[in-house]
């Protein structure tokens, strides 16, 4: 058997040759005044240990399977040019830890195996933590320093102990925190962010809260006595105009968002966070809720139509898409009978913000069709938006509004129209008072609503004996 490797530094610093992978199955100290780098794989045995009270860079992959102290006041850096991996079946006690790996994307660095403990300060530079089968656990008296959009965890955290605490969390590229304020007694509490619809849960909503987010949830467990600070962010958050209205709601799995009430609001309509008036109990999934209309919360991130075309036997699909950091695909499937159904089209995310995509179907044979939109989220999971009718033999004009609630701009679609058959728009305020009317040809219209106050509106479209009347919130980032 290979012998174990003793080493004891004292000032100075070591570094290992480039290439060279550490190799131990006997203690490792680095006393304090060392720095010892290591450039490629780290690798110590079940009978190895790290006692760290200098400081240690790690440029390649982590296997620690050996014993750590928790006396220990080392400082340990991740800082690597490609996706790190943090595994092993150690303890991992490591007091400082810095995380500074400059690979771009939604995960620079992997946690595997066993907890990474952290009982110092997490300082997060540069680069996600995603979890694979491990994840880190701040123990008591532990702390986060830096965190940002290019750094924090992705994935479930925890953390010990009885003092207040910022959970460094995300998703994708956005940085979400959740701070927890305890208000009695040591617990254990895990954490986590996803950039996902808390509808899949069933939950209702109770009395007296407007609108509930649907692209974004915290999961909270264990903070039985604690107020919990929920961040927002209008990247995911939607416009928020009154921040005095937030406040954080809570629920089970399939029962009924309930408000905790505002107690403090910081930060402006781009970003802040709000905190709740009383102690959160035992329920486990939490998101921003608003107490009136003024702070529009994402109700959906797309919003799509069908519609049919019997001169050639066709159908259009076109989808709008707000919030599109959200979704990485889209999918189109088709059914004559709602039961066998197949594949349309298929497409990836442009990648811009707000996004319009449209499609056509040709060589429809029969009178009736159906057809789902999937959108793909980036955790690999597809939203179904429901089922759609085209009726190609009662392919009338078909008057169609899209974003809503509105910035700047709304689109007008009419189909089925005669060629070059004039429509006409008019917009009402809530006193039924004519704000602006006009008229145009073909299929398609944006209208300019930069000259109009936020606020509700109604927008009545006429088109070949044809009305239809939206209602319609305009409201300014």
């Amino acid at each position: 058997m290979r012998k174990g490797l003793l080493i004891i530094l004292f000032l100075g610093s070591f570094l290992l040759a480039k290439a060279q992978v550490f190799y131990s199955e006997d203690t490792v100290s680095v006393v304090a005044g060392t720095t010892i780098f290591l450039p490629d794989t780290v690798e110590l045995t079940t009978s190895s240990g790290l006692y760290n009270n200098g400081i240690v860079i790690a440029n390649s992959q982590w296997n620690d399977n050996g014993e750590s102290d928790t006396e220990d006041k080392g400082d340990l850096t991740f800082s690597g040019s490609t996706l790190q991996e943090i595994k092993g079946n150690g303890n991992k006690n490591y007091y400082n830890v810095t995380f500074n790996n400059t690979t771009a994307g939604t995960q620079s660095l992997t946690l595997n195996d066993s907890a990474l403990n952290i009982y110092g300060t997490a300082t997060l530079t540069d680069g996600i933590i995603g979890n694979g089968t491990g994840t880190a656990i701040f123990q008591d008296g532990s702390a986060v320093a830096e965190t940002s959009d290019a750094s924090f965890f992705s994935g479930e955290i925890s953390k010990i102990g009885a003092d207040s605490f910022v959970f460094p969390i995300g998703a994708s590229t956005v940085y979400r925190p959740a701070t927890i304020k305890i208000i009695s007694g040591s617990q254990t509490i895990t954490a986590n962010y996803l950039l996902s619809n808390p509808d899949v849960f069933g939950i209702s909503k109770a009395a007296g809260i407007d609108n509930v987010s649907k692209l974004e949830y915290w999961t909270i467990v264990g903070a039985t006595s604690a107020d919990i600070a929920l961040s927002w962010n209008s990247l995911t958050s939607g416009s928020i105009t009154a921040p005095v209205d937030l406040v954080v709601v809570g629920a089970y799995p399939a029962d009924t968002w309930h408000s905790f009430n505002g107690k403090w609001h910081q930060g402006t309509a781009a970003s802040g966070n709000v905190t709740n008036d009383s102690t959160i109990g035992d329920w486990s999934l939490f998101t921003l809720g608003s107490l009136g209309p003024s702070n529009f919360l994402p109700t959906d991130a797309l919003v799509w139509s069908v519609r049919g075309n019997s001169s050639n036997q066709s159908a259009h699909v076109k989808w709008l898409v707000q919030n599109q950091s959200t979704f990485k695909s889209y999918r189109i499937e088709r059914s004559e009978d709602l039961v066998n159904w197949q594949l349309v089209d298929y497409k990836n995310s442009n990648q811009l913000p707000n996004a319009e995509y449209d499609l056509d179907d040709f060589g429809l044979k029969s009178k009736v069709y159906y057809y789902k939109l999937f959108a793909e989220t980036l955790q690999g999971e597809w939203k179904d938006y429901g089922i759609q009718k085209v009726d190609l033999s009662k392919a009338a004009v078909q008057i169609s509004l899209f974003l809503n609630p509105a910035n700047s701009f709304v689109q007008i679609e009419v189909s089925n129209a005669k060629p070059h058959a004039k429509s006409t728009f008019t917009i009402y305020d809530l006193k039924g008072k004519l704000v602006a009317k006009s008229s145009f040809n073909g299929s398609s219209r944006w209208v300019n609503l930069d000259f109009m106050v936020d606020g509700l509106y109604f927008i009545r479209v006429d088109s070949n004996k044809e009305s239809k009347v939206f209602e319609v919130l305009k409201l300014t980032k």
